[in-house]
């Protein structure tokens, strides 16, 4: 069963509402929590995957950039943190568009010392899109 584009559309834009109203209550109700930078990192690279995931289902393209989940035919906002996606350390996200040679785009941080490569806090984080499972 296939679903039309009005309603794919709807949902898209229903769900980033309910992510946008439940990050709103937490930051409200909640005390602040400080989070290590490692996790910190994995869950904006983890959001801004899904955030790819959605704009893929909404266009049937992969987005070219980070700038595409905000700045997009549609004007739909897929991801927003207010400004430059940053790491737990404060670097802009290295966003890997999907490569139909690699099967996967990917959004990097390159740790604690921004470099690549690495061990133990200064290892990359990598979480990918896109892959076949």
């Amino acid at each position: 069963m296939g679903m039309k584009n009005g309603t794919l559309s709807r949902r898209v834009v229903t769900l980033a509402l309910a992510a946008l109203l439940g990050l709103l209550l937490m930051l409200v109700i909640l005390p602040p929590v400080h989070h290590p930078p490692r996790a910190a990192s994995r869950g904006y690279m983890i959001g801004v995957s899904e955030a790819s995931k959605h704009y893929h289902a909404e266009y049937h393209a992969w987005p070219k950039s980070l700038a595409d989940l905000t700045n997009n035919p549609k004007n739909l906002v897929f991801f927003s943190c207010g400004g430059v996606i940053v790491d737990g350390w404060g670097r802009p996200l290295i966003y890997q568009p999907f490569d139909p040679t690699k099967g996967y785009g990917s959004v990097i941080s390159n740790g604690r010392d921004g470099k690549p490569g690495g061990s133990g806090e200064a290892a990359d984080i990598e979480v990918r899109f896109g892959a076949e499972r």
